[in-house]
């Protein structure tokens, strides 16, 4: 029963990943909070299931703009994975970076380059192509916010150059 739930939860979540609409994200949510539910009485409240679905909750709060609701629910992931995993595991990456996503749309930009140079601490190389794109992404961002367009060009050169070359990192002229 666990696993046709996880599995409605995972349908739903691909779902509202690529349509990218609100009515999609709804239906995930309640999947995942159905999920969430299930998770807890069956792994524990501190389980790394348990930490995946804060997460992806956390995700789509911040895509509804439910701000304050995704930050407790990435902290709540972070925390688990942190109980778990150990404060230097490259399994919080993944969390870190969808917090620094939420920080940046609740306008809290210090904070989330505190998320980001954490999650660039945890494991650079072993980081995925979407995840380094989010990263450059959410730098520029913060670069532009603090009024250093130098800093803002350099990290939107770098995320155009990922995206031109499928995640392989070279050096297109500054």
């Amino acid at each position: 029963h666990i696993r046709t739930i996880e599995m409605q939860a995972k349908v739903a979540m691909t779902r509202a990943k690529l349509l990218d609409d609100f009515s999609s994200y709804q239906e995930a949510l309640e999947a995942l909070q159905v999920q969430l539910m299930v998770q807890e009485v069956n792994y524990g409240s501190v389980s790394i299931e348990v930490a995946a679905t804060l997460n992806n909750l956390a995700w789509l709060h911040n895509k509804t703009l439910a701000i304050d609701l995704a930050l407790i629910e990435v902290e709540r992931a972070i925390a688990i994975r942190e109980k778990i995993l150990g404060v230097w595991s490259t399994g919080l990456v993944t969390p870190l970076i969808n917090q620094a996503g939420i920080l940046k749309s609740a306008d809290k930009l210090d904070e989330m380059l505190a998320s980001i140079s954490l999650a660039l601490g945890l494991g650079w190389a072993d980081r995925s192509y979407k995840e380094k794109l989010a990263l450059f992404d959410l730098l520029s961002t913060y670069a532009q916010a603090v009024n250093n367009p130098q800093a803002a060009i350099y990290f939107s050169k770098r995320a155009a150059e990922m995206a031109l070359t499928g995640g392989r990192v070279l050096r297109l002229a500054n």
